[in-house]
């Protein structure tokens, strides 16, 4: 299996496709599931901002500073919180101590080299009783469309090439995030989970 915490853009064009092609088709759809299991406190950080309004605050953390470009340039959503944008890794993650009444992760956690601590660092933004919303990739098998995709591509490049597809589905399964280190007390915190 390929190594999901190497799993990094090494392409300025990669981010640029990323935004034009899966968030507005794929990511988006998935966003508003996130959102909504966190109500009325939630959201990935355009639309946290729309749905926290012009007298709150949202933050957007990425390892990558291209991802990060592409955020910026993007206008502000209309009557939406400002959005401050930090260049951060998950863990140790560049905010305060309890500065958020709510916290999202789409997608990000399978990729993530030290899951533990990024949950840790979780649970360390949040105001007390704040909520945290996680959605991660169910297994490649549950998603008939890439499993083929993933056998073609064995066919027909290198497999370590061809394995890359497999990272995003690399979360082991649904207790994981329970089980890994200082979690336990996060989920307290009524973390909501949604699997794609």
């Amino acid at each position: 299996m390929v190594d999901a915490g190497r799993y990094h853009f090494q392409s300025a064009a990669v981010p640029n496709a990323y935004d034009s092609y899966l968030v507005p088709r794929l990511f988006t759809p998935w966003a508003r599931v996130l959102l909504d299991s966190l109500l009325p406190l939630a959201g990935v950080t355009r639309m946290a901002a729309e749905r926290v309004g012009p007298d709150g605050a949202a933050t957007g953390a990425d390892i990558s500073a291209q991802m990060l470009e592409i955020a910026r340039a993007k206008p502000a959503p209309a009557n939406a919180a400002p959005i401050e944008y930090v260049e951060s890794p998950a863990a140790p993650l560049a905010v305060q101590d309890s500065a958020f009444d709510f916290l999202t992760c789409q997608q990000g956690f399978q990729f993530f080299p030290d899951r533990a601590a990024a949950a840790a660092e979780a649970r360390r933004a949040l105001k007390p009783g704040g909520r945290v919303g996680i959605a991660v990739w169910g297994p490649i098998q549950e998603c008939g469309h890439f499993m083929t995709l993933h056998g073609v591509l064995r066919e027909k490049v290198d497999r370590e090439l061809a394995d890359l597809i497999l990272v995003p589905f690399s979360w082991p399964d649904p207790d994981a995030l329970s089980r890994e280190g200082g979690v336990q007390s996060m989920m307290s915190s009524n973390i909501a989970t949604a699997r794609a």
